[in-house]
């Protein structure tokens, strides 16, 4: 299958769209910081360590850079950055 890797972040998109919408308008802001903060990180993170020696799944574009990691830095940067909140139902205090 030649686009493996974007089916299998294909289940995570509504899981992202449906915790942005449940949360706050801070969550919202933080989870969309991190998305984007990510997505830009993802492609330069996989081309410094993974590319060169390691799983090169099939894409798109067939090349260093292509839109999974873009799309796979957004998704789980942004699950990632509010799922403890959501789930335990804590806000998480800066000092």
């Amino acid at each position: 299958m030649q686009n493996i890797y974007l089916v299998a972040l294909l289940p995570y998109i509504p899981l992202w769209v449906y915790l942005y919408f449940r949360g706050s308008l801070k969550i919202r802001r933080e989870m969309l910081f991190m998305s984007i903060f990510f997505a830009c990180l993802s492609p330069i993170a996989n081309y410094i360590w993974w590319y060169k020696d390691w799983w090169i799944p099939p894409s798109i574009l067939n090349g260093p850079i292509t839109p999974e990691n873009i799309l796979f830095g957004f998704l789980f940067g942004g699950i990632s950055a509010i799922i403890y909140e959501d789930l335990f139902k804590k806000d998480i205090k800066q000092k």
